[in-house]
């Protein structure tokens, strides 16, 4: 039984306990009014009931924080960030369709970095990247759903602020904010709809695809991991949140459906993969025009500027003027016509080779080692304590340790990356590793007898 259920179920205890004490004491005191106080009784149970069941139904579920993280990456346009996305899955993949097709629960976690995200501007980057990255038959299928993912925010979103998308096989996909459920749908398949905005054929770029699908593990991103990880919501921002709960529906936020013209670059864009339950909008679909009925030429459509063009024709020659006529004279020798010059073919474009068997394994060994270290950071998460006099006096910092372990998962070597300003979180940190191991042992495909991972600690209030 989780915590909740535990939470409810002694409330419901307290409460029948309330109930046979007052009706005892309303019996032995012979009170005036017994039937008043018991309507008051009844309305305060039932409030509290009531109440209990929301709370219970709008929390997250408590399963889904045991999901490891399978990759993380950066939304930006025009040099602007504004948001940094994660994906957990029960099980690491590196392969868009195997993810797609993979069964258990999913998460996708959106950490808002911007500082200001208007209605407006994030219906229309998500309306674009769902159309862009799904068929035509499922954007029809999900518009309600669609339309109401679009039209989350109520007023601008804000540094700090996490949406998560989680879908149990069992119940469905819900969306909440800030940890406040705000959608449900019951259609599983709603999940991909929006997943396929990370790892369709359109993605935010090909590094971000790249990223989500293989968590990254250079410099840059154990940067971005400290800073998903700082990325939070302040308390008196649920007030804020839960007034959208019922909120009068704005024009800005109700944006009209998508047009684009793709036939232009649709030649440029990646194939769909094949095969998904879900499938990522092919290209060629995506630079299909809509059928558009024509105009009667005597009524042209007068919404947009019309240019009529006739087609040239060739100007009937004037009547020659009367020459005199021309004395005889020699005629010229008639010239050679000169032979054609053979055409010459042009040499097709040579195919991209096929990966080498190197590189494909060497593409399988980096995906076992970016699982692996997924586990071990799980592991040492887990292990990590904030210390309590760091929190009485507001210390906060970053802290990163290289480890060296040896196949088994034995903890050979611990060295500081870099430290902390307050000696306390360092030494929190060293011990979370510690405690954590010996970690499992490494995957037996994965080649290497010592292995060296750098693993970040954000200490942050």
């Amino acid at each position: 039984m989780s915590q909740q259920k535990q939470q409810f179920q002694i409330l419901i205890d307290l409460i029948i306990i309330k109930l046979i004490i007052t009706l005892w004491h309303v019996r032995n005191t012979q009170c005036i009014k017994p039937v008043l106080n018991m309507k008051k009784l009844i309305c305060t149970l039932l409030a509290l009931v009531l109440t209990t069941q929301v709370l219970v139904v709008q929390a997250q579920d408590e399963a889904f924080e045991e999901l490891t993280m399978n990759g993380l990456a950066s939304f930006s346009k025009l040099r602007k960030e504004y948001y940094v996305g994660a994906l957990y899955l029960e099980s690491l993949s590196a392969d868009a369709d195997s993810i797609i097709n993979m069964e258990g629960k999913k998460r996708m976690e959106i950490r808002i970095a911007i500082k200001k995200w208007s209605p407006r501007r994030f219906s229309k980057q998500w309306n674009e990247a769902i159309y862009l990255n799904n068929d035509p038959e499922i954007q029809e299928e999900f518009a309600d759903q669609i339309q109401a993912f679009i039209d989350i925010p109520q007023d601008d979103l804000k540094a700090g602020n996490i949406i998560t998308i989680d879908m149990d096989p069992d119940t469905g996909t819900i969306v909440y904010l800030d940890g406040q459920r705000i959608l449900k749908s019951s259609n599983n398949a709603f999940f991909y709809v929006i997943l396929n905005t990370w790892i369709g054929s359109k993605p935010p770029s090909s590094d971000f695809k790249q990223n989500m699908l293989a968590l990254p593990t250079d410099s840059a991103g154990t940067e971005l991991l400290v800073k998903f990880d700082g990325l939070g919501y302040e308390e008196s921002r649920k007030k804020q949140i839960a007034a959208w709960s019922k909120p009068a529906k704005k024009e800005s936020s109700a944006a009209a459906p998508v047009t684009l013209a793709l036939a232009a670059s649709a030649a440029a864009l990646p194939p769909s993969s094949t095969g998904t339950t879900v499938k990522a909008k092919s290209t060629k679909q995506a630079a299909k025009p809509k059928s558009v009925a024509k105009a009667p030429v005597t009524a042209p459509d007068t919404t947009k500027p019309v240019m009529d063009i006739e087609k040239p024709q060739l100007a009937k020659a004037a009547p020659p003027a009367p020459k005199p006529e021309p004395k005889p004279a020699a005629k010229p020798a008639p010239k050679a016509e000169p032979k054609p010059e053979p055409k010459q073919e042009v040499a097709k474009a040579p195919e991209p080779a096929a990966p080498t068997a190197e590189e494909l394994e060497a593409q399988k060994q980096e995906g076992l080692r970016n699982v692996y270290r997924s586990n071990i950071l799980k592991l040492t998460y887990q292990n990590t304590i904030y210390p309590k006099r760091s929190i009485s006096l507001g210390h906060q910092g970053l802290v990163v340790y290289k480890v060296t372990l040896n196949r088994k998962g034995k903890l050979l070597g611990l060295e500081e990356e870099k430290v902390a300003d307050h000696s306390l979180l360092n030494k929190a940190a060293r011990k979370a590793i510690k405690k954590a191991s010996p970690f499992p042992q490494a995957p037996d495909d994965l080649k290497g007898d010592k292995f060296v991972f750098s693993l970040p600690f954000n200490f942050k209030l």
